[in-house]
């Protein structure tokens, strides 16, 4: 029986992610639904109900419900303290918190998170993996390109996309789109035209949306590099929809490595316990 109730979470919360890839977050809502009550079957702190829970939390963000998502954050969290389980428990919560943070448009505590998260991750000792993933590194740059902050946030992807073997298709198409976003930023709007070109030909060619909260700073994004460009729009953006996901990647690691990020200091965790007098 516990077998199964592992099954049925990790099937159900990865059928509702694919929904909530396709748009179908009404779907992906009432799935990860009945799914989060089979997974707080299993005894004890485990991986799946931490996978079950966390997807829920993307889910009601995604669909605007910021409330909802956080009560799925702080029950993950409480349900996944395991030794073996707590680093990976601690990124994927705090992944989840930043965003929706950064949704709510707190964008200095979304940064914060992410800031003390290798001081948290430092201090659980060396059995643990420390390493930020991908995902996190795309996540800080995301909230700087809202803070219209391109060279930060081209940093940050620099820290991404130099982690090729864990870099999944989805943090990938994630990554050349914020900084096709930077670089429009950046005044840069033929190559930010091509980087918009090979991920809207991605999103068609994979039946993928692109997630109502990215929407507006995207479309902005968008909207700037076209006037900007006028009539060589076209041109520059389907030059991008005939390169692949992995040849838009090696462009936007050339945009990351232009040296004029260089300069750019990384923001630093800050110890709490330092500033207590």
């Amino acid at each position: 029986r516990g077998g199964w109730n592992v099954m049925h979470g990790h099937g159900g919360a990865l059928v509702a992610w694919l929904y909530s890839l396709t748009g179908r977050l009404d779907e992906a809502a009432a799935l990860i639904a009945d799914t989060i009550p089979v997974a707080r079957r299993i005894l004890g702190p485990n991986i799946t109900i931490l996978s079950v829970l966390c997807g829920a939390a993307d889910i009601a963000r995604l669909r605007g419900d910021l409330d909802g998502a956080r009560s799925h954050v702080e029950e993950a969290r409480s349900s996944s303290k395991r030794d073996d389980i707590l680093a990976r428990s601690i990124k994927a919560t705090t992944h989840q918190s930043a965003l929706i943070a950064r949704d709510d448009g707190a964008y200095e505590d979304a940064l914060q998170m992410l800031d003390d998260l290798p001081l948290t991750l430092a201090g659980l000792g060396s059995d643990h993996d420390s390493e930020l993933p991908p995902n996190l590194w795309t996540a800080r740059a995301s909230i700087e390109v809202r803070s219209e902050n391109p060279a930060q946030a081209l940093e940050n992807l620099k820290r991404a996309l130099d982690q090729p073997r864990d870099l999944a298709h989805l943090d990938a198409l994630e990554a050349v789109e914020t900084a096709a976003i930077a670089l429009t930023q950046q005044e840069k709007a033929a190559q930010a035209a091509t980087l918009f070109g090979a991920v809207e030909q991605e999103r068609d060619d994979c039946g993928l949306v692109v997630p109502p909260p990215d929407r507006p700073v995207l479309e902005t994004a968008m909207s700037h590099a076209q006037a900007a460009l006028g009539y060589e729009w076209d041109a520059a953006a389907n030059h991008g929809r005939s390169k692949t996901l992995e040849e838009a990647t090696a462009l936007a690691v050339a945009a990351t490595d232009s040296g004029e990020q260089s300069h750019v200091e990384p923001r630093k965790p800050v110890d709490k316990s330092a500033s207590k007098t």
